[in-house]
């Protein structure tokens, strides 16, 4: 358990606190980011496990809108089916994954919906019963779905939001889909422009022994879209980008299912009027690419204080000026240290500054801190994926039952996402 921890509640005074029954209080002058924040150390009280701050207000008034809390400490998230749980911290680094395109034309799938387009191939009509099944070649005992959702630029909405995935070993008789993997809520993409990738993946675990085909029922969409239908609006497309399966090896490890192929689909559009939105496309990669991984992908989703990256540049003898130069990085704002001594700050292209005065003959270190900002700690989480304001309305969108899924959070990806230079 992280060690110290503290709970931050607006306006402490008002209230009398608990944390799992034990009484605290907010120590006077202690305070974050606003001095109505009240600090409260929570550690005594903590434990393992699922805790509960409680506050009490008697009598209760116009005064005691409760606003959000937040958790301080020296720890790391791991996103769940409802919200995330804390956990061992880890230390960010410069880091890229697999990301999926958003110019989404012949490299993802998506049904024929209704209404709209019908599938010239198989000349089917409408679909409101979207599935979509995968044959893995042969048994294997499954240990992870990994889905990056349905990621249009500007409508990745329409994405599947609740998903119930079955198995079987055969397709014969009552086995078939007979063995249930679970129902899962996945997250919206973030469904940036055209052109770019996004690191947006969500792992699935399962657990089914000697599982050769998997199969999809998709059972809403995010654009509110509850299925089966025969709504012709609003828009009742869902799709999926990629996805790919993991099972067990006998050395206990777990790798991806090579060799896996589509095994039916409900329906699809296909290349009429210029869409090209195959089911194959789910399974062959054609949409994945390297991309940078911020501190929200490496369990930091709310972490906005600077990150410190450090090397060690050698120089045999000081000749002529010297420059930092940032060729990859995401924040509002990045200082530059060398030698422990305060150089400048990165604000404005060109992303570099000059260091030359701190710079020694021999082993020369230099830091970069990368700043994030206050949109990751306090939002809006819920209201889509625009950026560069925050006004109340945005604050007024959110699940209406219980935490979302912690991918569903949209948060931004800071970092240095390659080692900066020393340059002469």
């Amino acid at each position: 358990m992280p060690q110290p921890l503290h709970v931050v509640i607006e306006r402490p005074d008002l209230y009398t606190i608990q944390c799992n029954g034990v009484p605290v209080t907010a120590v006077p002058g202690a305070w974050w980011l606003d001095k109505a924040f009240g600090k409260i150390d929570i550690t005594a009280a903590a434990r393992s496990g699922e805790n509960v701050v409680t506050l009490k207000a008697q009598p209760f008034t116009m005064f005691h809108e409760i606003a959000a809390a937040y958790v301080l400490g020296d720890f790391s998230l791991r996103p769940t089916a409802a919200g995330f749980v804390i956990t061992p911290p880890q230390t960010p680094s410069i880091a890229t994954g697999l990301a999926h395109a958003t110019d989404i034309e012949g490299v993802a799938w998506m049904t024929a919906g209704i209404g709209y387009q019908r599938d010239l191939q198989a000349q089917e009509g409408n679909d409101g019963t979207p599935m979509v099944a995968f044959d893995l070649g042969r048994p294997v005992d499954l240990t992870t779905i990994e889905v990056w959702n349905y990621n249009e630029a500007g409508l990745p909405r329409r994405g599947v939001k609740t998903l119930e995935v079955r198995g079987s070993t055969t397709l014969d008789g009552a086995d078939a889909w007979s063995v249930p993997l679970g129902t899962f809520e996945l997250a919206c993409a973030p469904g940036g422009p055209a052109g770019t990738k996004t690191g947006f993946s969500e792992k699935l675990a399962v657990a089914g022994k000697q599982i050769r085909y998997v199969q999809f029922v998709i059972l809403a969409n995010h654009n509110g879209v509850q299925y089966p239908t025969t709504a012709a609006s609003p828009d009742n497309f869902v799709g999926l980008s990629e996805v790919r399966f993991h099972a067990a090896a006998p050395d206990g490890t777990s790798s991806a299912v090579e060799g896996v192929r589509i095994q039916s689909v409900s329906s699809e559009l296909v290349v009429a009027n210029g869409f090209d939105r195959r089911a194959v496309h789910l399974i062959d990669g054609s949409g994945l690419g390297e991309a940078a991984a911020g501190w929200n992908q490496q369990g930091m989703p709310f972490y906005a204080a600077g990150v410190a990256y450090r090397q060690s540049f050698q120089i045999p003898q000081r000749t002529g000026r010297y420059r930092v130069c940032l060729p990859h990085w995401y924040g509002s704002v990045a200082k530059v240290f060398v030698n422990e001594k305060p150089c400048g700050y990165l604000v404005s292209q060109p992303w570099e500054v000059d260091v030359t005065d701190a710079i020694e003959n021999g082993v020369n270190v230099v830091e970069v801190v990368v700043i994030g900002t206050l949109k990751n700690t306090l939002g809006p989480h819920h209201a889509g994926a625009g950026v560069g304001s925050a006004w109340p309305g945005m604050f007024q969108q959110g699940p209406e039952q219980g935490p979302p899924p912690g991918n569903a959070c949209h948060t931004l990806g800071y970092g240095l996402f390659a080692p900066f230079e020393l340059k002469q």
